[in-house]
């Protein structure tokens, strides 16, 4: 396995297999890939004050309707009910309700150098598995208009929301971007890859997504 990146927040001490929320733990399937390595600041590079409203449509970005899922939210292991913005078109997102199709669930940055070079991977991954496995970015603590016009530029256009104070990062327990999240079909997190994916880790959380249709 090559050695990943990711941008390390400032003050914040890396702790792995920590659950999703308070007083929970992840399933005992739960796929950890351990990454560690260089890692660059982000002083400075929180969103500004008010951006955790709604983000202006931006129509280079996927909408987020078929994201709204009516499926009841996993007793345990699942993610934390936080709703968010959605970066384009459509209502906000609740991540607690992500259920149905499986779910790959990226969150970066613009200001993220791992992030962004990761991402071409992801949106790859998005054309070629999007009719099996769902696609959602979560914009972390960064500006909505910086990152729409990151994510519309390589092309990403697949559906992201926006998380301007970090929840889902904290929650992860997790001090960098980007975080990899994979969620099956019952909304329950199954694999999680911390720091930057290469073509050969997206595809194994990929098969994983997989399995968890299958039942295996």
């Amino acid at each position: 396995m090559s050695h990943s990146t990711f941008a390390r927040l400032p003050g914040k001490e890396l702790r792995l297999g920590h659950s999703l929320k308070a007083g929970r733990r992840l399933p005992a399937v739960l796929v950890l890939i351990t990454v560690a390595s260089t890692s660059c600041g982000s002083n400075g590079r929180s969103s500004p004050e008010g951006s955790q409203a709604t983000a202006e449509a931006t129509p280079e970005v996927g909408p987020c309707q078929p994201l709204a899922s009516e499926g009841a939210a996993p007793d345990e292991g699942g993610l934390p009910a936080l709703l968010l913005p959605c970066l384009g078109e459509g209502p906000d997102v609740d991540l607690s309700r992500l259920t149905g199709p499986p779910t790959l669930v990226n969150l970066w940055a613009s200001w993220c150098g791992p992030c962004r070079e990761e991402m071409p991977l992801i949106e790859n991954a998005s054309k070629e598995y999007g009719d099996e496995i769902r696609f959602l970015g979560v914009v972390t603590r960064d500006d909505p208009a910086v990152a729409a016009d990151f994510a519309s530029a390589i092309g990403a256009a697949y559906p992201h929301a926006v998380d301007a104070e970090g929840t889902l990062l904290d929650s992860v327990g997790v001090p960098g971007l980007p975080v990899t999240l994979g969620i099956d079909p019952t909304g329950r997190v199954v694999a999680r890859q911390v720091g930057q994916m290469d073509e050969s880790e997206l595809s194994s959380l990929i098969a994983e997504l997989q399995r968890s249709v299958a039942g295996g």
